[in-house]
């Protein structure tokens, strides 16, 4: 029952320079990533989507109610202000801050009986609906049967001493990023079919090699020309711009193994599940993109429909992200969730890929 290491590593070799040597696949691998990425970074930088940073939140009901809703405002990326009522105007009419939310007085006694009544504020550079869509959501938790509804309110403070500036582009390039990983890994997910179709896997085994060493190979190159994208991918783009290491090494190095290990989860899933290389492409083809929009790649999902918001908590494209932004911003409990939803998704779709390659007729 002993593992080759040796056998192991030539087979793993053998895929991946396949894949080094075809032109196609290094356009479709490593160029075209970098170049969306690139493309998609500049927009959001251009855009700016990630702003606005800063919140000024007048609190005149002075409650539980309030107090919570506050609590829960500062645990998203959004840097809360305490002040004013006055104060806020002043500052959001002077381009100080760009968004505010007054919390009138009352506030707390209509959530039982009435419909909650705030007030968003907001100047020319900021149409307040992000704002707005989060609060929204905070609102409808707080009138829930549960106290303190999960995960909405964490108790959490933002990071203050890391400069965030850029990060809507850096945010945008990982999202852009993941879907080409999930492509990439969901492409490769079919060369095992790949070599049975054209007899290698047969005189493979004839040559004495046994399966479950073919197994592990494949499992493991998917994983190592994932990480081998990743590493040039975010190599080459920070080299023209993409400030990948702003909150350190670390807060890009760990999102993207955490995402890695569960888009290998996923592919080696589609290897066990699927009868033909032809099946993974479909796959590879679309899967990508609809969990990229699904989970908030390209637009925030705060303005999206209810149903969509759910979805989410099964979609690696969410968690990747909800991972980067709380390694950029926050330290402690925050940082647990979407790490260990992203193992949850990535061990799962390794056993039953596992599973379903062991089963598969030979």
């Amino acid at each position: 029952m002993m593992i080759s290491t040796k056998r192991v590593l030539a087979m793993i070799w053998f895929s991946i320079s396949r894949t080094l040597r075809s032109p196609s696949e290094i356009a479709l691998v490593f160029l075209l990533p970098i170049t969306v990425s690139l493309a998609i970074a500049g927009m959001f930088h251009t855009q700016n989507a990630f702003n606005p940073a800063h919140v000024a939140v007048a609190d005149e009901d002075r409650s539980p109610l309030s107090e919570a809703l506050i609590e829960a405002l500062a645990a998203t990326p959004y840097r809360v202000h305490l002040v004013s009522r006055e104060e806020a105007e002043a500052a959001i009419a002077e381009r100080k801050w760009h968004t505010g939310v007054v919390i009138p007085q009352g506030f707390s006694t209509t959530m039982g009986n009435k419909t909650p009544v705030l007030e968003v504020l907001h100047n020319d550079r900021s149409d307040g609906r992000q704002v707005e869509a989060r609060v929204r959501l905070i609102v409808s938790a707080l009138a829930g049967d549960a106290p303190k509804p999960a995960p909405l309110i964490v108790a959490a403070t933002p990071s203050s001493d890391v400069d965030f500036e850029g990060f809507s582009s850096t945010r945008g390039a990982f999202g852009i990023y993941i879907m080409f990983a999930l492509m990439t890994l969901l492409g490769r997910s079919g060369a095992l079919h790949i070599e049975r179709k054209e007899g290698r896997l047969q005189r493979t085994l004839a040559n004495g090699v046994p399966y479950r060493e073919i197994v592990v190979s494949h499992v493991c190159s998917i994983m190592t020309i994932g990480a081998l994208q990743a590493s040039m991918v975010v190599g080459i783009t920070s080299l023209l711009g993409i400030n990948w290491f702003a909150a350190g090494f670390a807060a890009v190095f760990l999102p993207i193994m955490a995402t890695l290990f569960a888009g290998a989860g996923l592919a080696v899933m589609a290897s066990g599940l699927t009868r033909s290389a032809s099946q993974t492409q479909v796959l590879s083809g679309g899967l990508p993109t609809l969990a990229a929009m699904l989970g908030g790649a390209f637009f925030p999902l705060e303005v999206a429909p209810a149903a969509v918001q759910q979805i989410a908590a099964l979609n690696p494209v969410y968690w990747g992200l909800e991972a980067l932004t709380a390694s950029f911003m926050y330290q402690g409990e925050p940082l647990v969730i979407p790490f260990v939803a992203l193992l949850i998704i990535g061990s799962l779709g390794m056993m039953l890929g596992i599973q379903g390659l062991r089963r598969m007729a030979l």
